[in-house]
């Protein structure tokens, strides 16, 4: 038996009240998550988050698993999770869809794990020989980071790093600007 669990983050656009404040430069945005909403879908967030220039746009998430079979060794499940945000109005490096697929498949209780990162059709990897890392943004110490790489010369993101609990930590391009969770 197999199971999947898929990860998609998409473009989407909304307007609420402000919760994220934006970096120093307009292609150098940190976010500041403030508050998150319970809405009625499945198990669903959604954070509303702004920029200092007062750009807003909010962050959602849904999450649904369905169980076929919970028998001895023959458990087969696939869940699905979305994160959508919209910031391509005003970073021209985020005009782009992103969708980060991870696949988890179960077979006798071994779990086989296929990562990757898709970014307008290019594909990101991360080698599961390399350990997950610890880093610190702005005094704040994460866990079990992923670090997806490019593997094509011509795409402006050198790296994403990403872990399960905080989602996108950081995207890095190769001029030097980044992303990063404030």
């Amino acid at each position: 038996m197999k199971s999947k669990f898929l990860v998609f983050l998409v473009i989407v656009f909304s307007y609420q009240s402000c919760c994220l404040r934006k970096g120093e430069e307009i292609d150098r945005i940190t976010f500041t998550v403030q508050e998150k909403t319970k809405i009625p879908y499945t198990d669903s967030q959604l954070v509303d988050m702004i920029t200092d220039d007062g750009f807003q746009f909010q962050l959602s998430t849904n999450t649904r698993s369905s169980f076929f079979s919970d028998q001895e060794h023959c458990e087969d499940y696939t869940s699905y999770e979305s994160y959508n945000v919209d910031l391509s109005s005003e970073l021209p490096n985020l005009d782009i869809a992103l969708s980060l697929n991870r696949s988890y498949n179960y077979v006798d209780d071994v779990e086989f794990i296929d990562v990757g990162l898709t970014i307008n059709r290019l594909f990101f990897y991360y080698d599961l020989e390399t350990p997950l890392e610890t880093i610190e943004i702005n005094g704040t110490i994460y866990t079990d980071v992923y670090r997806y790489f490019s593997n094509q010369v011509d795409v402006a993101i050198a790296e994403v790093l990403f872990n399960e609990a905080s989602g996108i930590l950081r995207i890095n391009y190769l001029n030097g600007d980044y992303v990063q969770i404030d």
